[in-house]
Protein backbone atom coordinates (compact mmCIF):
# COMPACT_ATOMS: atom_id res chain seq x y z
CA UNK A 1 0.00 0.00 0.00
CA UNK A 2 1.72 3.27 -1.20
CA UNK A 3 0.45 5.85 0.81
CA UNK A 4 0.30 9.98 0.65
CA UNK A 5 -0.71 13.25 2.48
CA UNK A 6 -1.27 16.94 1.22
CA UNK A 7 -0.22 19.89 2.19
CA UNK A 8 -0.25 23.49 1.51
CA UNK A 9 1.63 26.49 2.80
CA UNK A 10 0.05 30.11 3.00
CA UNK A 11 0.05 32.90 4.94
CA UNK A 12 -2.25 34.57 7.31
CA UNK A 13 -1.37 37.77 9.22
CA UNK A 14 2.05 37.85 8.33
CA UNK A 15 3.12 34.24 9.71
CA UNK A 16 3.29 31.22 7.77
CA UNK A 17 0.74 28.40 7.76
CA UNK A 18 0.28 24.89 6.76
CA UNK A 19 -2.77 23.17 5.64
CA UNK A 20 -2.79 19.60 6.11
CA UNK A 21 -4.56 16.52 5.51
CA UNK A 22 -4.52 12.82 7.33
CA UNK A 23 -3.10 10.10 4.85
CA UNK A 24 -4.70 7.88 2.23
CA UNK A 25 -3.59 4.34 2.36
CA UNK A 26 -3.36 2.89 -1.30
CA UNK A 27 -2.84 3.83 -4.63
CA UNK A 28 -0.86 7.13 -3.47
CA UNK A 29 2.29 7.46 -6.00
CA UNK A 30 1.87 10.16 -8.97
CA UNK A 31 1.62 7.70 -11.34
CA UNK A 32 -1.55 6.30 -9.49
CA UNK A 33 -4.44 8.37 -7.30
CA UNK A 34 -1.49 10.30 -6.60
CA UNK A 35 -1.73 12.10 -9.95
CA UNK A 36 -5.36 13.03 -9.76
CA UNK A 37 -4.31 14.84 -6.59
CA UNK A 38 -1.92 16.82 -8.57
CA UNK A 39 -4.51 17.23 -11.06
CA UNK A 40 -6.86 18.88 -8.53
CA UNK A 41 -4.31 20.68 -6.53
CA UNK A 42 -2.21 22.83 -8.85
CA UNK A 43 -5.45 24.71 -9.91
CA UNK A 44 -5.76 25.80 -5.83
CA UNK A 45 -5.35 29.55 -5.31
CA UNK A 46 -6.16 29.30 -1.64
CA UNK A 47 -6.31 27.48 1.97
CA UNK A 48 -9.80 26.89 1.80
CA UNK A 49 -10.08 25.82 -2.36
CA UNK A 50 -6.95 23.41 -1.27
CA UNK A 51 -8.88 22.13 1.79
CA UNK A 52 -12.13 21.80 -0.46
CA UNK A 53 -10.23 20.15 -3.04
CA UNK A 54 -8.70 17.08 -1.00
CA UNK A 55 -12.29 16.30 0.52
CA UNK A 56 -13.29 16.13 -2.85
CA UNK A 57 -9.94 13.91 -3.34
CA UNK A 58 -11.19 11.88 -0.12
CA UNK A 59 -14.44 11.29 -1.07
CA UNK A 60 -14.37 10.24 -4.89
CA UNK A 61 -10.57 7.76 -3.98
CA UNK A 62 -10.48 6.53 -0.87
CA UNK A 63 -13.95 7.61 1.22
CA UNK A 64 -12.68 7.66 4.42
CA UNK A 65 -15.45 8.86 6.93
CA UNK A 66 -13.48 10.41 9.37
CA UNK A 67 -11.07 12.16 7.08
CA UNK A 68 -9.56 15.72 8.30
CA UNK A 69 -7.50 18.73 6.77
CA UNK A 70 -6.43 20.41 9.41
CA UNK A 71 -4.07 24.43 10.03
CA UNK A 72 -1.44 25.08 12.18
CA UNK A 73 1.00 27.95 12.13
CA UNK A 74 4.13 26.21 10.48
CA UNK A 75 6.19 26.76 13.57
CA UNK A 76 3.79 24.68 15.44
CA UNK A 77 3.48 21.96 13.09
CA UNK A 78 7.03 21.50 13.49
CA UNK A 79 7.39 22.34 17.27
CA UNK A 80 9.64 25.54 16.57
CA UNK A 81 9.58 28.46 18.84
CA UNK A 82 10.01 31.18 16.73
CA UNK A 83 6.70 31.97 13.77
CA UNK A 84 7.72 32.26 10.36
CA UNK A 85 7.04 35.76 9.53
CA UNK A 86 6.44 36.81 6.03
CA UNK A 87 7.36 40.30 4.87
CA UNK A 88 4.85 41.72 2.33
CA UNK A 89 7.45 44.34 1.58
CA UNK A 90 9.71 41.44 0.10
CA UNK A 91 13.33 40.53 1.15
CA UNK A 92 12.17 36.97 2.67
CA UNK A 93 15.01 34.45 2.65
CA UNK A 94 13.60 30.98 1.40
CA UNK A 95 12.02 29.01 4.67
CA UNK A 96 14.24 26.13 5.09
CA UNK A 97 12.53 22.76 6.30
CA UNK A 98 14.97 19.54 6.87
CA UNK A 99 13.08 16.36 5.63
CA UNK A 100 15.47 14.61 7.61
CA UNK A 101 15.11 15.75 10.49
CA UNK A 102 12.59 13.22 12.23
CA UNK A 103 10.56 12.35 9.09
CA UNK A 104 7.87 10.43 10.36
CA UNK A 105 6.65 12.36 13.39
CA UNK A 106 6.08 15.21 11.05
CA UNK A 107 5.49 13.77 7.75
CA UNK A 108 4.87 9.86 7.64
CA UNK A 109 3.83 9.17 4.35
CA UNK A 110 5.64 7.82 1.40
CA UNK A 111 4.59 10.55 -1.12
CA UNK A 112 4.00 14.44 0.03
CA UNK A 113 2.04 16.22 -2.08
CA UNK A 114 3.03 19.82 -1.42
CA UNK A 115 1.88 22.89 -2.27
CA UNK A 116 3.16 26.75 -1.72
CA UNK A 117 0.16 29.18 -2.16
CA UNK A 118 1.94 31.58 0.00
CA UNK A 119 4.89 34.35 -1.46
CA UNK A 120 7.35 33.00 0.34
CA UNK A 121 10.27 30.38 -1.46
CA UNK A 122 10.31 27.28 0.67
CA UNK A 123 13.58 25.32 0.37
CA UNK A 124 13.31 21.46 1.47
CA UNK A 125 17.12 20.33 3.02
CA UNK A 126 17.48 16.67 2.22
CA UNK A 127 20.45 14.74 4.52
CA UNK A 128 22.97 14.01 2.02
CA UNK A 129 23.46 10.28 3.19
CA UNK A 130 19.99 9.70 2.28
CA UNK A 131 19.60 11.95 -0.57
CA UNK A 132 18.97 11.33 -4.65
CA UNK A 133 21.28 13.52 -6.39
CA UNK A 134 19.33 17.30 -6.57
CA UNK A 135 20.37 20.44 -7.34
CA UNK A 136 19.38 23.56 -5.00
CA UNK A 137 16.97 25.03 -7.38
CA UNK A 138 15.13 21.14 -7.88
CA UNK A 139 14.91 21.65 -4.16
CA UNK A 140 12.71 25.40 -3.94
CA UNK A 141 9.29 25.54 -4.21
CA UNK A 142 8.34 28.68 -4.94
CA UNK A 143 5.01 30.42 -5.21
CA UNK A 144 2.19 28.74 -6.63
CA UNK A 145 4.56 25.31 -7.33
CA UNK A 146 3.58 21.96 -6.22
CA UNK A 147 5.85 19.81 -5.80
CA UNK A 148 5.91 15.65 -5.02
CA UNK A 149 8.52 14.39 -2.58
CA UNK A 150 8.87 10.51 -1.51
CA UNK A 151 10.56 9.96 1.59
CA UNK A 152 12.24 13.70 1.55
CA UNK A 153 13.62 13.50 -1.88
CA UNK A 154 11.67 15.80 -4.78
CA UNK A 155 10.80 13.52 -7.55
CA UNK A 156 8.17 15.76 -9.34
CA UNK A 157 7.77 19.31 -9.49
CA UNK A 158 4.68 21.29 -11.46
CA UNK A 159 4.54 24.98 -12.21
CA UNK A 160 1.49 27.44 -11.70
CA UNK A 161 0.40 26.36 -15.89
CA UNK A 162 0.47 22.83 -14.28
CA UNK A 163 4.13 21.68 -16.15
CA UNK A 164 5.80 18.47 -14.80
CA UNK A 165 9.52 18.79 -14.05
CA UNK A 166 10.52 15.22 -13.58
CA UNK A 167 13.23 15.31 -11.01
CA UNK A 168 15.85 12.19 -11.04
Amino acid sequence: MTRGSAYCFYVEDNIMQIAFTDEWNGGMSPDDLGNDLVDLMIKQQTRTDFMLACYEFNKENHNYKEFQCRTLPLHKYLEKKDPVVYDPLGGNEPYKINMSDDYYRYWFSDYLYFINLSNMPIKFEIDTMKAINVNVNERLLLTQELAVLNFGNIVCKLNPQGLREQVT
